[in-house]
């Protein structure tokens, strides 16, 4: 029976559910992420494919890649509030160092 539904109406079960604030942002779901499953969004998909992810594009994204990392890897460091307070006290102690970029 379930298997009956489903190739029934496989189209209703592949579309995305609608929203008024993707409606909004994503003009009236045109974008790729939100578009439903059609000819437009095979075509868009194929344009994403040949263009976005082409050779040539990722090998020039790669630095911005390697900064990403490092910033996720540095927001990964430890915040713990002994943390903190130990930071804020070097800063105490040395502030020198920390007033330099506004000056």
């Amino acid at each position: 029976m379930s298997k009956q539904v489903l190739n029934i109406h496989d189209l209703a079960f592949a579309r995305r559910p609608q929203f008024t604030s993707t409606d909004i942002v994503m003009y009236n779901n045109k974008g790729i992420a939100f578009a439903e499953y059609g000819d437009y969004w095979k075509q868009i998909s194929k344009i994403c494919i040949m263009e976005l992810l082409s050779a040539k594009m990722v090998k020039s994204l790669s630095s911005i890649e390697k900064m990403s990392s490092r910033d996720m890897f540095i927001a990964g460091t430890e915040t713990s509030s002994t943390t903190i307070i130990w930071a804020l006290s070097e800063n105490d102690e040395t502030p020198e160092y920390y007033d330099q970029g506004t000056k």
